[in-house]
């Protein structure tokens, strides 16, 4: 991984740190809508800093996804649940984003910022493996 690639990978984990802190923050305030939003981030940014490890830069958020399923999910670097786990929060922040009716439980919620963490957590680890790993 060149230095710049190793750096922006980093900024992005930094992002994904700060969401799933938001996600947190607006459960216990409440705030699901906001919740299933910066959950989704979390993976979002996760998605981009591995990218950015293999020097792809997407220019949509389908574009990550299906480039981070080519590299990561075929090949077995992750598990292929994490996909199904993405897939997930992506359709509740759309739910949350765009429908008027949205009705997301504090129960769903709370669900999703697990599942956000956990992706997070299996980032951190895959830079750690090569010794380059996120401080938080």
């Amino acid at each position: 991984m060149t230095s710049s690639a190793y750096t922006e990978s980093l900024k992005a984990l930094a992002k994904a740190a700060d969401a799933l802190e938001n996600a947190e923050y607006n459960l216990k305030g409440g705030f699901i809508a906001a919740t299933a939003n910066r959950a989704y981030y979390v993976c979002y940014y996760c998605i981009i800093a591995l990218l950015y490890s293999q020097d792809v830069y997407a220019k949509t958020h389908q574009g990550a996804r299906a480039k981070f399923s080519e590299l990561f999910i075929k090949t077995s670097i992750f598990p292929v649940e994490i996909s199904d786990s993405i897939a997930m929060l992506f359709d509740y922040r759309q739910e949350a984003d765009y429908d008027l009716d949205e009705d997301i439980t504090q129960e769903e919620a709370a669900i999703l910022i697990r599942k956000a963490n956990e992706f997070y957590q299996l980032t951190k680890a895959y830079f750690q493996q090569f010794g380059q790993g996120a401080t938080n």
